[in-house]
């Protein structure tokens, strides 16, 4: 618990510390680190700092582990007249009984076996699906939530790393915590432990179509989301604008005379409060420095200015600022999403070991977890990138080959996002359910157990057929 709880915390905190240093601060002068804001696109964080933090700190708590003993003592006390001797040839003896193991073909034949009562077993299959629609959830919102953030509210890296570690890992605590004490105090059963994790996600499903609207409209960047000289006319949901002028189109009758390249990405913020692709797409004709990178643009054609002399505005280097006031509405909201996600693990734990027989339990975790990784977790990045990538306006190119997303339709991000979210989780309440439909406990009328006296525990024991227990001693 304290591992979830604070690890999490610590290493972004970690990220929002490292990236808030210059990529090359170690190899250059502090003089010639460019004097760039965070918010500058040009501006990379020392990423690599934090491996070497953490790798230092891993060997240092690893340390106490050199002093453990070779052998840990055993769980059960040794009668004094047996010797150590004694005691192994008799668990040798008894692991060697033919009753129990008849070679390589009996074990493949009862591991068959084994699999083919879990795939039959409907209500851990519903369970393995349900878990993998949860699992591709949580796989999505570790990978990209920073980037949403960013992308959203229009904060730096260092903020947002900081308000999703102060967010998801104390709520996490909270929810598993909450789950533990209220399945404890009520000694729910498998039946009613299914129940409470429907109205957990259902709650889910209902607080997810809000966050599809928490959100600001799309900044004005001319080309990509509003047409040059057209204030008013943003982009909509079929990337045209209100003039009927296709968009995303960064070339304009006001710089036709720059031939700027279309994969010159230096952004400035003309006088007009609109940001351009650079100052040759805004079609400045002058520029003058201004610090370190700070750059004047004066006679940009496609501003507008009527206090100038010329009528032509001016820009300066960087984005126009990009402010969205649903960042606390969101952060609330994605703090009761992330409590309800965390409160369905405890009762889940409780859940598997109750649908499948004592002996089946471990193959059956190993299946779910098999399932989930493979089917849930791994694949998810993957295709919800593709959808991502799909609501992307500009894209960078180096040699004719697509790179990074510059500019993506924040608005379609937002609805993509979330959409996505919301179908997942809707396969998964229709698995649990299912599965709550189909879940009996298992009949413990077939399943005895022979006491160990010697150790003073039960073991159960297949027959060799597989449906009772053998009466032969163990």
């Amino acid at each position: 618990m304290l591992s979830i709880a604070f690890g999490p915390i610590v290493g972004y905190f970690c990220s929002a510390l490292t990236l808030s240093m210059f990529v090359d601060f170690d190899r250059a002068a502090a003089k010639d680190i460019p004097d760039l804001s965070q918010h500058d696109p040009r501006w990379i964080g020392a990423w690599w700092l934090g491996y070497i933090f953490l790798g230092i700190a891993i060997i240092l708590m690893s340390i106490p582990f050199f002093f453990f003993p070779k052998k840990m003592p055993s769980r059960f006390k040794k009668s004094d007249d047996k010797k150590e001797d004694d005691v192994d040839t008799t668990f040798i003896t008894t692991r060697s009984n033919p009753v129990l193991e008849r070679g390589v073909v009996n074990t493949i034949t009862r591991f068959l076996q084994l699999m083919k009562r879990l795939i039959m077993n409907p209500t851990l299959m519903s369970l393995c699906l349900a878990t993998v629609g949860e699992l591709a959830i949580m796989s999505i919102f570790v990978a990209f939530i920073i980037k949403y953030v960013i992308t959203q509210f229009g904060v730096t890296i260092v903020t947002a790393t900081i308000i999703v570690g102060s967010v998801i890992a104390p709520c996490t605590m909270l929810g598993h915590l909450f789950a533990g004490i209220f399945c404890r105090r009520f000694k729910l059963g498998p039946k009613k432990a299914t129940l409470f994790v429907l109205c957990c996600i259902f709650i889910t499903l209902c607080v997810l179509p809000v966050l599809m609207f928490v959100g600001c409209n799309n900044p004005k960047f001319a080309g990509l989301t509003t047409n040059y000289n057209q204030r008013e006319n943003h982009i909509s949901s079929n990337n045209s604008s209100a003039s009927g002028l296709k968009l995303p189109n960064l070339n304009s009758e006001c710089n036709s005379g720059c031939s700027c390249m279309d994969n010159m990405f230096l952004p400035v913020c003309g006088s007009d409060g609109i940001t351009y692709a650079s100052g040759c797409h805004a079609g400045c004709s002058q520029k003058s420095s201004s610090g370190a990178v700070m750059l004047n643009y004066t006679g940009c054609t496609c501003i507008s200015d009527p206090d100038s002399e010329d009528g032509y505005g001016r820009a300066v280097s960087g984005a126009c600022s990009f402010h969205c006031n649903s960042l606390i509405i969101y952060t609330i909201l994605t703090a009761i999403l992330t409590s309800l996600t965390a409160m369905k693990d405890s009762p889940l734990i409780s859940i598997i070991l109750r649908i499948v027989a004592d002996e089946d339990r471990s193959v059956a975790i190993g299946l779910q977890q098999l399932l989930t990784k493979v089917i849930g977790y791994f694949p998810a990045p993957i295709y919800f990138g593709a959808v991502i990538n799909s609501v992307c306006l500009l894209w960078q190119t180096t040699c004719g080959e697509e790179g990074a997303c510059l500019m993506y339709d924040i608005e379609q991000y937002r609805y993509s996002y979330f959409g996505l979210l919301i179908g997942l989780k809707v396969i998964s309440f229709i698995m649990f359910l299912i599965m709550y439909i189909t879940i009996k406990p298992v009949n413990s009328d077939q399943y005895k157990t022979v006491e160990l006296e010697e150790q003073g525990s039960s073991l159960p024991v297949l027959n060799t057929d597989g449906t009772g227990v053998s009466q032969k001693e163990v």
